[in-house]
């Protein structure tokens, strides 16, 4: 068994709304600036940084949806 000193854990940090930082240059190679309350690089709408509101479900995709679960007919 070993001796060493466990290592703390790395902090979780949760989904939350991405909010540039003010001053900071973006990256030139893929455009990302870091995260103000992560300070991670990133984007709106990526994993870490999710849009707080999901976009309107068009009806086409509501009239499908509704017609596989069998709340309308075909």
């Amino acid at each position: 068994m070993s001796r060493s000193p466990r290592r703390p854990a790395r902090p979780t940090v949760l989904p939350h709304r991405y909010v540039r930082q003010d001053g900071v240059p973006a990256d030139p190679w893929s455009g990302l600036a870091p995260c103000r309350e992560c300070n991670k690089l990133g984007r709106a709408g990526d994993v870490q940084h999710p849009e707080p509101t999901m976009p309107p479900t068009p009806p086409e995709a509501q009239e499908l949806e509704a017609r596989i679960l069998g709340e309308r007919e075909w």
